[in-house]
């Protein structure tokens, strides 16, 4: 019987291609999408804003739950990500309610009633239910208690980065059937465009990504600058800016490992030692 042997040019060829392919696919987020390299897609997290007494300034962060997704899995433990290298994301939309009887409330949307935008739900289980596995439900919390005056931070909309360069951000908290909008930047940004925070709360609210050339324009990566500002019980006031980057629309940027895996699967059939047999064509 004639020995086996390994079929080292397809072995070879097909490893080689599926290392590669495996490369790309780690590389491609930080490639395709620039700083960013987590991808938070569903489950619940907090925008965290603390005081750190020894600088005298704010630090924050988005601190993700247990079994929330981010980079395509779910977490096993709750995890702390970087800002300025994460992107918050959403697929779903909503339509502006008819509000003539509710005093034209979602006006600060900027858009006519009928009309799309792109949300993140203040409501949880319109966050489980959201987009195709579910949407971030993402909280906003402080801690810094017994350290502000009447334990209240202030947290104001500084600037929004549309792909358009005329999207409209807005952020608002529900009201019954109505709403309460507290930033919104259809009519310009300025000292209205600001909410309150306890220094040892957490909140929810509703996020609307709109765009005056309909939803397509407002796809894309968005970033949206807040400031938060607190008087210390010394008197002193501090304040500082952050960055909060969304990937809103379809096409999500969160890489997908299966056209890779599916090459690793080949580059293992490869290895499979075959016999010489009469010559055949085989796939």
């Amino acid at each position: 019987m004639p020995p086996s042997r390994w079929n080292m040019p397809a072995l070879l060829i097909v490893t080689l291609l599926a290392t590669e392919l495996l490369v790309m696919d780690r590389l491609a987020p930080a490639v395709a999408y620039g700083q960013f390299t987590d991808f938070y897609t569903a489950g619940h997290a907090d925008l965290g804003i603390e005081y750190n007494a020894s600088l005298q300034e704010f630090e924050t962060h988005l601190h993700v739950g247990r079994n929330a997704i981010v980079n395509g899995v779910p977490l096993v433990a709750e995890t702390v990500y970087d800002l300025e290298t994460t992107l918050v994301t959403s697929d779903s939309f909503a339509q502006r309610p008819d509000d003539s009887g509710l005093g034209f409330a979602f006006a600060p949307l900027g858009i006519e009633t009928g009309e799309h935008f792109w949300w993140l739900p203040q409501n949880y289980f319109d966050a489980v239910s959201g987009g195709d596995d579910g949407l971030p439900h993402l909280g906003w919390s402080a801690n810094a208690a017994g350290t502000f005056v009447d334990d209240q931070l202030t947290l104001a909309l500084v600037d929004v980065m549309s792909p358009s360069g005329i999207g409209l951000y807005s952020l608002w908290s529900n009201s019954g059937i109505s709403a309460n909008f507290v930033h919104a930047n259809f009519d310009g940004i300025d000292a209205s465009d600001a909410l309150t925070l306890a220094t040892s709360g957490h909140d929810h609210f509703n996020l609307a990504f709109a765009d005056p050339n309909g939803l397509t324009a407002a796809e894309g990566l968005w970033t949206i600058t807040y400031g938060v500002e607190g008087e210390l019980l010394t008197g002193e006031t501090i304040s500082s800016t952050f960055r909060v980057n969304y990937w809103i629309g379809n096409g999500s940027p969160v890489p997908e490992p299966s056209f890779a895996l599916a090459f690793v699967g080949l580059a293992m059939a490869a290895m499979v030692p075959r016999k010489r047999r009469h010559p055949r064509h085989r796939r």
